[in-house]
């Protein structure tokens, strides 16, 4: 009992954190936004230190929601709901494809929709950081293919044209923090 009321308190305190986080990132970029607009063409340097400082804002936000992720999907002890993943990949795929070239993924996904229990937003944060990693190392040029199939178990695949994964280092994947040598060049974090 005193544990799961320390976890509950806990993953307020991540909820907390996280919204208090968020206004003043919210706030900087904003700011730099309106100055961007406000600027009669800017010259110099400016609009460069701007656009930094909302890329930053940007790169701090990401790494602050997927800390909380971790930590939330650490502390989650729930069984969680019963899921239709292939919605998920669709609602991924409409979300991705405005920061990807469109049809960049491609899909094939069951006409009935397979059910799984479990926490739905986990399940899109997982599916999803692994659907970005496939394009982002992937060439431009190259589509992700994602499946869904419907049999004894739910089955997920992605398969890309990426860089690949040292064999080497395979042991260490889902490790936190952790990136591959050749990842080196590419921004991330290790947390997805």
């Amino acid at each position: 009992m005193a544990e799961r009321r320390m976890h509950s308190q806990l993953r307020q305190f991540l909820s907390m954190l996280g919204h208090e986080l968020r206004t003043p990132l919210a706030i900087i970029d904003r700011s730099a936004e309106l100055s961007l607009e406000l600027l009669d063409r800017p010259r110099g340097p400016v609009p460069q230190w701007l656009d930094t400082i909302r890329t930053t804002v940007e790169r701090a936000r990401n790494l602050m929601d997927n800390l909380l992720t971790a930590e939330r999907a650490e502390l989650d002890t729930t069984h969680g709901e019963m899921v239709d993943i292939a919605q998920i990949v669709r609602d991924l795929i409409r979300v991705l494809g405005q920061k990807y070239a469109e049809g960049r993924i491609r899909a094939v996904l069951p006409p009935k929709a397979p059910l799984v229990r479990g926490d739905r937003e986990m399940l899109a944060v997982a599916i999803s950081n692994l659907l970005d990693n496939a394009l982002k190392f992937s060439p431009p040029d190259h589509p992700v293919h994602v499946a869904v199939n419907d049999g004894s178990m739910v089955d997920i695949t992605i398969r890309d044209s990426g860089i690949g994964f040292p064999p080497q280092q395979i042991a260490q994947i889902g490790q936190r923090f952790f990136r591959a040598r050749n990842a080196s060049t590419i921004p991330g974090t290790g947390l997805g």
